[in-house]
Formats: structure tokens, sequence, C-alpha cells
């Protein structure tokens, strides 16, 4: 019985001194930190460069309202916002399914606030949103608003904005071009 009390005893200073999975054990505790923050920059990124295309995007389209083009093809909001979504590259596959876009003659540049599509149960609604391409040297307002799902538990905690997606918003001004004078 000593015998096999003293055999135990050596096989737990032999466990002890073992070094062979203290890598593998290291990495357990590291790797959910590491993928997590790994997860997080790519989202972070991939929301950045959509915010990106999203506004360069608008700000083309938008030209087409500048220079006359949507007013002589008698544009609709569907066709603006495919338009818009041509644009998109890689994210243009569900675009017209999520974007919503206002566009509205305002009186002057300063003093504007475009509407918000968030309504009171933080849902997003079309309700209350235009488009009015107006004439020739009209000040125009352009909206645009895209929501993105969000993925990394802490990332969409702390930029969702609407349950579990983060709404991009884009805003461009400017006055039209004298066309068809």
């Amino acid at each position: 019985m000593m015998q096999g009390s003293r055999s135990r005893l050596r096989g737990l200073k032999r466990f002890r001194r073992d070094q062979g999975g203290a890598t593998a054990i290291e990495f357990a505790f590291v790797a959910a930190p590491f993928f997590f923050m790994m997860f997080a920059l790519i989202e972070l990124g991939v929301l950045f460069v959509m915010d990106v295309t999203l506004e360069t995007a608008v700000s083309q389209t938008g030209r087409l309202v500048r220079t006359g083009q949507a007013h002589e093809r008698a544009m609709s909001v569907s066709q603006f916002r495919q338009e818009v979504c041509a644009r998109m590259g890689v994210f243009e596959s569900q675009c017209t399914d999520r974007l919503l876009v206002d566009v509205r003659v305002i009186p002057r540049f300063t003093g504007q606030t475009p509407p918000d599509p968030v309504d009171e149960n933080g849902e997003l609604s079309e309700s209350g949103l235009l488009f009015a391409i107006g004439g020739p040297r009209d000040i125009i307002l352009v909206s645009a608003w895209y929501p993105q799902p969000l993925f990394t538990p802490l990332v969409s905690q702390g930029a969702e904005r609407v349950a579990g997606q983060r709404v991009l918003n884009v805003t461009t001004a400017f006055r039209n071009e004298p066309f068809g004078s």
C-alpha cells in the first residue's frame, strides 16, 4: 500500500514539473479576447468602409439632381435609390432593401436639420421622408440612411441605434445648377 501512494506522489510531482500543456492552456486564456478584438476590428473596419462608400455614392447620385439630369429623367425615389445602390460596389446586394433617402428643397444652407427616420419605437420608418428634386438654382438637401447589422456583442451595444443595427447617415447640401435656362 505504501508503494502505491509513493508512485502516486511521484506521479503528482512529475505532473507538476511537466510544462508540455502550458502553452495550450495559456492560449485558451488569450484566444477568446484575441479573437473578439480581431472580429471587432474587422467589423468596425467594414463600417468605416461602408460609410465612406455610402457618402461617395450619395454625392455622385446627388450630382444627377444638381445638374438637372434627374429632372430630365423625371426620376422617382426608387430610381434615385437604385442609382445610389449601383454605386455601392460590394455593398450593393442588399442596398435597395435597406436604404432610405430624403431629397428636399430647403430655403437656405444654414440652420437646416434633416429628418430623422427613427420613430418613437426605435424603428426605421419612411414616413416623413420626401423626394423633391426642385428646380434650377434651388438649394437641395439630400440625406440617406443605411442600417447595417452588427455581430460583435460589445460593438453592437456601443454602436447600435436601431435594434442590433448601426444606422449609417450621410447628408449633403448643394445648389442646383441653372439647368434648362
